[in-house]
């Protein structure tokens, strides 16, 4: 079975969602979260067309509880299939329930610029979730070592 994007739901399953490193998150005591993303100037907007359209620094989107869990999950670390895993049983959901839910909410955030996927070729997962073994949990930008970057499978 494939995406609308032609892509399968098993590597879309064995994606793992990134957070934004240029975006700030912060809670509020609701449980809501709100996270500000840079916006980067387009070309178009340059003097003295800059000078009349104002800029905004940055575009704030705000989750919801539901979907501030959901964030909280998104560390880098597990698969969209491990957070729909955690999601249902949260919610006392079926894994397809949850599935649905989840994969729309992530793709509306990663239009918004938060989060990005990083889908990994089956030779890498390994490595990754080793990599993540040793780093410890936390968002991957906090990191102080980065993996190498292959384009070829290690011999």
């Amino acid at each position: 079975m494939t995406t609308a994007a032609g892509t399968s739901w098993r590597a879309v399953l064995a994606a793992r969602p990134v957070r934004n490193a240029a975006g700030t998150a912060s809670a509020d005591p609701t449980g809501e979260v709100a996270i500000a993303v840079p916006m980067k100037r387009p070309r178009w907007l340059v003097p003295p067309l800059s000078w009349l359209v104002p800029l905004r620094p940055s575009r704030t989107v705000r989750l919801d509880n539901l979907g501030a869990q959901v964030w909280e999950l998104c560390d880098g670390g597990r698969t969209v299939e491990e957070i729909v895993d955690e999601f249902a049983r949260r919610h006392r959901l079926t894994f397809h329930e949850a599935r649905v839910a989840v994969t729309g909410y992530l793709s509306q955030l990663v239009r918004r610029g938060v989060l990005a996927m990083a889908i990994m070729d089956g030779w890498m997962n390994g490595w990754v979730d080793e990599w993540m073994n040793e780093r410890g949990p936390g968002p991957l930008w906090q990191s102080s070592s980065h993996p190498p970057i292959h384009s070829s499978p290690p011999r």
